[in-house]
Formats: C-alpha cells, structure tokens, sequence
C-alpha cells in the first residue's frame, strides 16, 4: 500500500506535535508529587493556626467577642464580624482541599503503575487531567493564602482598637486575646517562611519597606513583613541588589538579623553577584559580616570579578574578618579574574599610604590554621605569572617580602627565585625600579643576580638597573657579570656606548668589562660611540686599550671600521681625534664593498669631513669594487653641493666606470649617470651642465692638506 508524499508529510509532523505534547505532560506529571508536598505543608501550617485559635478561645471562660452591637462605629464592627466569618470559611476550605488532595492522589498512584503499550494513549489522556487538576489545586491554595492575609488584616484592627483606646474594656480584652492569636500565627509563618509563599507585594508596599531598611526603622520593617517577603530584588537604580544588600552597606545588624529571621537569602547576589557579605566588607561593616559567616554565607562565592569575600577583607586590611573567613573553610588561594590571590590584595591594601607597617593579614594568610592551607606567594596570574613577591620587590615593601620569604613553605619563595612568565626574578624588578634597601635584602638571601630572562631589552638585573649607577654599583660589588650579553650579543657596555652613559660605562670598566666583545653584528663598543659621536667614551674606550688591547681599525662583519661609521654620520670632531690617535685610525682601510672612509663621507654629502681626510692624504678618485669613484656617486644622488666641492678639488669628471652602478644599467662617466639617475630635470640640467662645463683654474687651486683643514 502506497501514499502520497503530503499525507506522509502531514503524519510525521502530526506526531512530532504528539510526542512535544506528551514530553510536557510527563513534565508536568514529575513536579505533580512536589506540588501535591507543597501544599500539604500549607495546609498543616493553617491548620495548625486555627487549631490554635480553637484551644485558645477554649481556654477562655466566654468565646472572645469579636464584635460589640454597641460600638458607634459600623466600620470596627463590619472587621469584627468579617473575621469570625473567615475563620470558618478557611476551615472549609482546608476539609475541601484535603478531599481533592486525597482523589488526586489516588490519581497519581494510578499513573505510577506500569501499563502495557496499547493503553500509553489512555495515560496521555490522564496526564491532561492531572495537569488540570494541579491548576485547580493551585488556585485552591492561593485562596486559603488569601484569606490567611486577610485575617491579618482583622488582626490590624483589632490592635488600631486596643491602641486608640475608643473601644470598651471588654472589646479591649477581646482583641488582647485575638492579637496573641495572630501573634502566634506570624510565629508559625516565619517558621514555615521557606514553605509558605506571600502573594506578590504592591511597588508601594516595596518602596515604603526600602525606605523603612534605609533609616533602620525596624519595627516598621517587622510588621511590614508579613506582606512583603525579603527576598525581592530593587530595580536597575538600585543596583538591583536585595533588602538583605542595603542593610550590610549600612552596617546595621538588627535589620539584617531581623530580615535573616524572616526567611531573606543569606547569599542573594545583586547584578555584579555581589552577596551581602561582599557589600558589609567593601564598606567596612566588619560586625555584620561576622554575623553573616555565622549565619552561614557562603565564603568562598565570587563575583563578576572573580574577587572573593577573602580578597575584598585582604584588600580592606581586616585581619578580624580575614581570620574568620579562614576559620570557616576560605580558599587563602583563589584566584581572581585576572588571578590574584587574597595575598596579591593583601599586600596592595587600601590603608598601606596611612599604616605601611601593619602586615597582620599576611601574617594570618600565611600561616596554616587547620582548617585551610596557608597562602602561596609563589601563585601569580594566570597570564603573567605576576606573583605577590615580584610585586612588592618592584614596589620596594621590603617588610611584606620578607614576612613572605620567612613564613613560607616553599623553598622558591625562601630564596626567592620565583619567575613570571618572561623568566624575570624578584631581584630584576628591584632593579628596575631602583629599589636598593630590597636588593640587598634578597642578595643575602642567596638571589642569582646573573640569572637570565626572555626580555630582550633587560635579560638580566644588572641590564633592568642600567639608568641608575648607584644600582648597578650594589649589583657589580655583589658579583654580577659585567659581561652578560643579550639574544643580540650586546653587553651592557654596547648600551652605554649607543645611549652616551658615561657613568655607567666607566662603572662598567671599573668592574672588568671587556669592550672588545663583538654582537651579532661584529660591532664593538667602539663602534656605536663613534657612530653616534660621544668622543668622551671614544677616549675611554681608547684608554682602556692597554689593558684589553682595543684595536682603533677594528671591523665588523661588513668591514666598516669606527673610522667609516664616523665619517659616514659626518662627526669631524670624531674623525679628527680618531686621526689624531696613537696609533692613528687608517682612512685607506676599505669595507668588503671596496668602500673608504672619504667615499662614506662624500656619499652622505659631508663636505668638512671630506675635507679633512682629504688633507690626510685620502685619494679623491678612490673606486670601489664597482670601479665608482665618489663624483659618480654623488652625481647619482644628486648631491649639487658635493658635486662642485669634489670639481674643485681636482675630481677627475672623466672617470669611467666599467661596472654598472646600484640599481641602474648604465655606466661610464659622472654627466652620464647623472642623466639616468632619475633625477628632477632642474636639477638633473644642473649637475650635468656643471660637470660638463667644468673647467679647472689652475691658478687658484687648493691642496688641502690636515694641517690647513678649518676645524
């Protein structure tokens, strides 16, 4: 038998509605057994009132009058009468309710039985009535509520009576005995308070109970609890936190006992998930807090940060609320958002600027008190490793450091040898931030002072402490390496030098530096203080030869000597006393492009420091290994200026080159390469007219010579 795609269609979403239907009926058939508990207890909690009702007006010789035919007011009477008439319409109530509890039971036991397949369907059906059922029983019990407020409402009467004094003696008698009565049954209500539920309260009754915890009026909070349950949340202006919040901000412990007692949530969070705990020690309010832990918060709940009541009470210096927390199972290292440990907080307390020297709450966190583990300083965040003992080396707290090094556990924090994730100790960050009073304390305490890290820029303490003599005097006397050398081979020394430290490069070769250690690049120190033109430690560095044998014509790995390095950034002063030294530097000497000191000079446009090794004995028509001389390179520059000193000179613009120049397929003479040089037409016409056009006068040429050289 076949069937048309649609009809098949039409089956199969037809029964995914069916199963949908029955999966929310079985939902509703598991929370029947709960319901049904719940509202037994409701019902022995009534019934437990009015049987206390019955016996107590039993126990009086006449039943109270609740309603005295010779009151002038109509309005006391209607209460009155209204009363006696809810009490016995709650009694019907209850003995209905307990029949349908009792019929809907049996029903529930009967959908409990296994069943065979074939009547699955029948089941269905009965959950649909059992839903139904659970709906009327719910209205049942919100009605006995109902009434249960509205005989509060009598009871409000009848105390307004006895308190205004209008009514009679007998009246006066009457309402004594209904008000202990009611008393009685706001006694079972508040401890029935996590069974029973309150109808929702109106906004007004809401704010006038705010208001009343606000001002700590709490007697106006305890009788406007019986129509406003505690546990309401405020709105987004109010932070949306709890009663229970406002009253550990304010520091008042009678309203928090009194909303405790009436059944307010020890742990409600407010929108940051701050409980009450977390407000009473964020502003201080150490006695409530300690009357919450007793009341059973929970310690170690975090908020939307991460922070636990222990790091809010570390951080507040609270050494009362700290040991309390601990006693009560607090975790000494949990870790925040970020992942700083109460130890972290406590160590960057609020009060250190006004009490510097109380470290009462390290000591407590530090040491075990059975019921928790002591605090590790060796625990940092969780991206940097950032530990509380990096943190007070760098911020100088030395009594903080040494309470951590002392009371401690773990031998890394005892000799202090703790990394962060760039493998930088404590003593690097003392160093770095000058602190000398905490060096020398982790010196004696056996720090590595040579210990090396991941930072490129300072791989070491000494290295951090470059900007400060006096730092790197305690670190050099205390037998650090003055030859440390970074992942690009520079030493300390190579700092001084390009940076024009003079004070730290004469420590440093106090203290056995070597300048003749070469970096990646095969450039001694000499090299980078004559390239940025500091002829002070030129000649430091040139006096220290005797002892380390500098070499003035030393090269780096593409041959440049200082002599090139100072000529090509055009210092004359640098040329002169690299010249004028014993011995003196070579000017002839060439890189591994054939390249002299007067090329550097000449391609750079430096026409003084031309003139002055020109009147050394440099040749103005030296080539290099491209058989260029300077006037070529400077014609393709475009170096006007140069071009005429060199003509002036005795330039040779006839010199052809046999190679092509850099970047370009032309060679032969200077006005040929100017032309393919790519130059501005302005100044290409220039250069080239004047090279072509060029004619020597013998009779006013100048041979420079050092001595006549204008220095």
């Amino acid at each position: 038998m076949s069937m048309e795609p649609l009809t098949i269609t039409t089956a199969i979403i037809t029964l995914s509605k069916t199963l949908q239907q029955v999966v929310t009926l079985l939902s509703d058939f598991a929370n029947a057994d709960k319901k049904v508990a719940e509202i037994r207890r409701d019902l022995e909690l009534t019934q437990s009132v009015l049987k206390y009702i019955h016996e107590q007006e039993n126990k009086q010789n006449s039943p109270p009058t609740l309603s005295i035919d010779d009151d002038p007011r109509p309005s006391r009477r209607r209460a009155s009468n209204a009363g006696v008439h809810l009490s016995h319409v709650l009694r019907d109530n209850i003995s209905q309710l307990q029949l349908d509890l009792q019929c809907f039971s049996e029903e529930l036991s009967k959908l409990a039985k296994p069943c065979s397949p074939g009547s699955k369907v029948g089941k269905i059906v009965a959950n649909g009535k059992v839903a139904w059922k659970m709906s009327y029983l719910e209205r049942m019990q919100q009605s006995i509520v109902n009434k249960r407020m509205q005989l509060e409402l009598v009871r409000n009467s009848l105390e307004i009576d006895r308190r205004d004094g209008h009514a009679s003696p007998e009246r006066r008698k009457s309402a004594d005995r209904v008000a202990s009565i009611f008393h009685a049954l706001a006694r079972h209500l508040n401890d029935h308070s996590s069974e029973t539920s309150l109808p929702p309260p109106s906004y007004h009754a809401q704010e006038i109970f705010v208001k009343a915890v606000r001002k700590g009026r709490w007697r106006d909070v305890e009788g406007l609890l019986k129509q406003v349950h505690p546990n309401f949340r405020l709105g987004p202006k109010e932070g949306e936190v709890f009663p229970l919040h406002i009253a550990a901000m304010l520091g008042d412990l009678a309203m928090a006992e009194l909303l405790i007692s009436y059944g307010a949530t020890v742990d409600c969070c407010a929108q940051s998930n701050e409980t009450p705990l977390m407000m009473a020690i964020e502003h201080d309010r150490s006695v409530v807090a300690l009357a919450l832990i007793r009341r059973g918060a929970d310690v170690n709940r975090s908020d939307s940060r991460g922070q636990t009541p222990l790091h809010m009470a570390a951080r507040k210096n609270s050494k009362a609320v700290v040991q309390t927390l601990l006693n009560n199972g607090a975790d000494a290292n949990s870790c925040d958002a970020v992942g700083n440990t109460p130890l972290m907080a406590a160590i960057c307390r609020d009060d250190r600027e006004i009490q510097p020297s109380d470290t009462s709450v390290l000591r407590v966190l530090l040491q075990p008190n059975g019921y928790t583990m002591a605090a590790d300083p060796t625990l940092g965040t969780e991206r940097k490793h950032y530990t509380p003992l990096h943190h007070a080396a760098a911020q100088g707290w030395l009594e903080d450091l040494r309470i951590m090094m002392t009371l401690s556990c773990s031998r890394r924090a005892q000799e202090c040898a703790v990394l962060d994730y760039m493998d930088r100790t404590p003593i690097w960050f003392a160093a770095k931030h000058n602190r000398l009073d905490v060096m020398e304390h982790l010196i004696n305490s056996g720090a590595d002072v040579n210990q090396l890290s991941k930072d490129r820029e300072n791989p070491a303490a000494l290295w951090a402490a470059s900007h400060n003599a006096a730092t790197v005097e305690v670190l050099l006397c205390s037998g650090c390496d003055s030859n440390l050398v970074n992942n690009e081979g520079h030493t300390l020394l190579h700092r001084a030098c390009w940076t024009g430290n003079v004070v730290l490069a004469r420590l440093l070769l106090q203290h056995e530096a070597d300048p003749t250690i070469r970096d990646k690049n095969g450039m001694q120190p000499l090299h980078y203080a004559s390239r940025e033109g500091y002829d002070t430690l030129v000649k430091m560095l040139l006096e220290s030869s005797k002892r380390y044998a500098i070499d003035i014509n030393c090269v780096d790995n593409t041959g440049n000597t200082p002599l090139m390095f100072a000529a090509d950034q055009g210092h004359d002063f640098m040329i002169k006393l690299l010249l004028n030294h014993t011995p003196p530097a070579d000017f002839r000497q060439r890189d591994k492009l054939g390249c002299d000191a007067f090329y550097f000079a000449c391609a750079r446009g430096h026409i003084l420091c031309a003139s002055y090794l020109l009147g050394c004995g440099a040749n103005i028509n030296t080539r290099n290994n491209k058989d260029n001389t300077p006037l070529h390179v400077v014609a393709k520059l475009g170096r006007k200026d140069m071009v005429g000193w060199l003509l002036r000179m005795g330039a040779d613009k006839e010199a052809k080159s046999t190679q092509p120049f850099d970047g370009m397929d032309v060679k032969g003479t200077p006005p040929a390469i100017a032309k393919a040089a790519g130059l501005s037409p302005s100044l290409c016409d220039e250069i080239v007219d004047m090279l072509q056009n060029w004619e020597p006068d013998r009779r006013r040429e100048v041979r420079y010579t050092a001595s006549r050289v204008p220095f």
